[in-house]
C-alpha cells in the first residue's frame, strides 16, 4: 500500500479524535459539577484522646437538606459509657449502649455544624453514623475513621461551663425518695418563657423539655437501672449555656411486688360540681409516686395539679370550684408514669335569672 493511499485512513481517524474529543468537552460544559461527581453533602470529622471521642458534624452550605437526627453506632463489642450535647440538642442511648440518637430542638441547616463529646468503653478507630431529616429520611451515611491526638482535646462541647447552684424550691422531685430503675416527676418553675432545657444525671442527658409561657415545667424522668447508690449529680443546662446544679441522693429499687401493691384508679370523683362546692377526686396507685390531674374546657388546658401518693398507695385532691369558673363541661385527665384515665364533670350554677315584665 502506497503512502499515498494511507492518508485517507490517517486523516479518517483524526476527525474520529476530534469528534469524540468533543462530545466529551460538550458534555462536561452542559452538566453541572453535581451530575459528574456527587456533591459531599455533609462533612463529618473526628478526633480522639484515649477512649474520648469529639466528632463534628456539617452540613453543606449547598445541601437542601436540614438534619433533624443523627445517629451513631459501634461495631463488635464496643460500647458508649456516656455522652455530652451542645445546646438545642437532645440524646439517648440505645441497643446496650451501642447506638446513640441525637436530636434536635430546631433542624441543623445548610451551612451549620453541631459537635458531640463521646466516652467509649475502649478505644475505636472508626465510627459509623446515619443524618436524616425531620420525617426520618436519610440524608447521608457513611463510616468515619477517627483521627488521634496526642494532646488534650480542644472545644469538648460543655465540659467547662458557668454552674450555679439550683434554689430548694426551683425543682420538686415527685417522690422525693428517689430510686434507680424507677420513673420520678420533676417539677420545675422560674426559668424564662419557652427556654429548652436539658436534664442530667451524672453526664447521662434523661429528658430535653421546653417551659410554658410562664417558665414552668412538669417532665417525667426515668432513673437509669446502672445508677450509682449513693449522691450524684443533676444539672439542668440552661438554653444560654449555663449549668444549674444540686446533689441528688439516689437510693435502692423498692421490691418489686411492693412496687406493683396498688393498682392505678379512681376511687371516688363527681359527675357534677357546683360553683363555689368543693370538688374531691381520690384514688390509688404506687406508694409515694406522683399523679398529674390536668383540667381541660375542649381542647384548653386551663389549669394542672400534682397529687402525692401516702405510703399505702392512696391519694386525694381537693379544690375549690371558683365563683368566676364557666359552667359547661370539663374533662379531667388523671395519669401516673403508667396510665391515664379521662373523666368528665359538668360544672353547674344555681344563680337563677328574674325576669320581670313590665305594663303600662
Amino acid at each position: 500500500m502506497t503512502e499515498k493511499n494511507m492518508n485517507p485512513m490517517k486523516n479518517y481517524s483524526k476527525v474520529n479524535f476530534i469528534i469524540i474529543l468533543l462530545a466529551v468537552v460538550s458534555l462536561l460544559v452542559v452538566l453541572p459539577p453535581s451530575e459528574i461527581t456527587a456533591a459531599e453533602t455533609i462533612s463529618v470529622n473526628a478526633k480522639n484522646l484515649d477512649n474520648t471521642i469529639i466528632i463534628e458534624f456539617s452540613n453543606s452550605p449547598n445541601n437542601t437538606s436540614e438534619i433533624k437526627t443523627i445517629k451513631v453506632w459501634l461495631g463488635g463489642d464496643k460500647t458508649f459509657k456516656s455522652f455530652k450535647t451542645e445546646s438545642g440538642w437532645g440524646g439517648g442511648t440505645y441497643s446496650d449502649g451501642k447506638l446513640l440518637v441525637f436530636t434536635a430542638v430546631d433542624n441543623l441547616n445548610a451551612g451549620e455544624s453541631v459537635k458531640f463529646g463521646l466516652i467509649t468503653n475502649q478505644k475505636v478507630t472508626g465510627i459509623n453514623w446515619k443524618a436524616l431529616d425531620k420525617n426520618d429520611n436519610a440524608i447521608d451515611t457513611n463510616k468515619t475513621p477517627i483521627q488521634e491526638i496526642s494532646q488534650d482535646l480542644p472545644n469538648i462541647p460543655t465540659s467547662e461551663h458557668e454552674t450555679t447552684q439550683i434554689s430548694g424550691d426551683k425543682i420538686k422531685f415527685i417522690p422525693e425518695k428517689i430510686r434507680i430503675a424507677s420513673s420520678e416527676r420533676l417539677i420545675g418553675n422560674g426559668f424564662n418563657p419557652n427556654e429548652v432545657l436539658q436534664l442530667f444525671l451524672n453526664d447521662t442527658l434523661l429528658e430535653s423539655v421546653r417551659t410554658d409561657q410562664n417558665g414552668n415545667f412538669i417532665t417525667k424522668l426515668n432513673i437509669p437501672a446502672t445508677t450509682k447508690i449513693g449522691i450524684n449529680d443533676f444539672q439542668i443546662k440552661r438554653q444560654d449555656g449555663v449549668y444549674e446544679s444540686t446533689k441528688l441522693k439516689i437510693n435502692d429499687s423498692l421490691n418489686r411486688f411492693y412496687e406493683t401493691e396498688h393498682r392505678f384508679g379512681i376511687t371516688t370523683i363527681p359527675e357534677t360540681i357546683k360553683l363555689e362546692d368543693t370538688l374531691s377526686i381520690s384514688g390509688t396507685a404506687k406508694a409515694q409516686s406522683g399523679i398529674i390531674l390536668s383540667f381541660k374546657n375542649g381542647n384548653v388546658l386551663e389549669s394542672k395539679r400534682v397529687v402525692v401518693t401516702d405510703a399505702a398507695g392512696k391519694w386525694n385532691y381537693d379544690d375549690i370550684i371558683g365563683s368566676d369558673t364557666l359552667v359547661g363541661a370539663k374533662s379531667v385527665i388523671i395519669e401516673n408514669d403508667q396510665k391515664s384515665i379521662l373523666k368528665n364533670i359538668t360544672v353547674t350554677s344555681d344563680f337563677v335569672f328574674q325576669m320581670i315584665s313590665s305594663s303600662d
